[in-house]
């Protein structure tokens, strides 16, 4: 996936979040887990991101 799909996927992700927290007083268990597996998949994502941006940061340090 490419770095711009996966920024997409993130905020798309943090947004359903977002949603899910502010409209839910009581959490049941299932909508807890639902939203522990977007917080480890956006955080998954995110790391993936951080990674290409420290490529790119190092070829343009080394001129590539």
């Amino acid at each position: 996936m490419d770095t711009k799909t996966l920024i997409n996927v993130v905020a798309h992700i943090n947004y359903k979040y977002e949603r899910i927290c502010r409209t839910a007083n009581i959490l049941d268990p299932y909508t807890e887990g639902y939203l522990d597996a977007l917080e480890r998949l956006t955080d998954y994502f995110q790391g993936a991101i951080d990674a290409e941006a420290a490529t790119m940061e190092s070829a343009m340090e080394n001129g590539e």
